[in-house]
């Protein structure tokens, strides 16, 4: 009978011993991706002004609004910079993870995207501190939409005007 106890025993203090150290792994593990991410953005700012790029901002902050059930909320977007490169504007997303810098990940594409729409600036920059580079991503389906009616309009009325004065020319 306590034969059956101390096996009982010994066989929960294992489940226990194996449950605590699990969690701790993962605790490490945790902070060792915080300490490598927080490294990749420290040196991602020298890497951007190498390449030519004057950082506007730094953690910068947007509130996006988006309906839901017509009921008007506000989401909070936070990149991890606004770069500037003569008269264009970036946001800029630095991702320290072995798949997540790449445009095939899913979760990054949609933030890429995510930012596009609610920063309004001309791309984004995609640094990948795994691999090691710096993409420049846009979505040209959006490029349509981004015109204003304003240069349309004053595009159509140029052409316009340049089609009626070489019409009198001409007859």
């Amino acid at each position: 009978m306590s034969w059956d106890i101390t096996l009982v025993a010994a066989t929960l203090a294992c489940v226990v011993l194996l449950f605590w150290g699990a969690q701790r792994a993962k605790g490490w593990r945790w902070r060792r991706r915080l300490r490598a991410a927080h490294a990749a953005e420290r040196n991602a700012e020298r890497l951007f002004v190498q390449a030519g790029y004057r950082v506007v901002d730094r953690q910068a902050r947007r509130l996006w609004p988006v309906t839901c059930d017509g009921t008007l909320r506000e989401v909070e977007l936070r990149a991890d910079y606004i770069l500037r490169q003569g008269r264009r504007t970036f946001v800029a997303e630095v991702k320290a993870g072995h798949s997540v810098g790449q445009l095939n990940h899913g979760p990054t594409r949609r933030q890429l995207l995510e930012y596009k729409l609610a920063f309004r600036v001309h791309a984004i920059l995609l640094l990948d501190v795994h691999r090691g580079t710096l993409s420049e991503v846009d979505f040209p389906a959006l490029s349509p939409a981004t015109r204003t009616p304003g240069a349309l309009l004053c595009a159509a009325l140029l052409a316009g005007a340049l089609f009626g004065a070489t019409a009198m020319l001409v007859w």
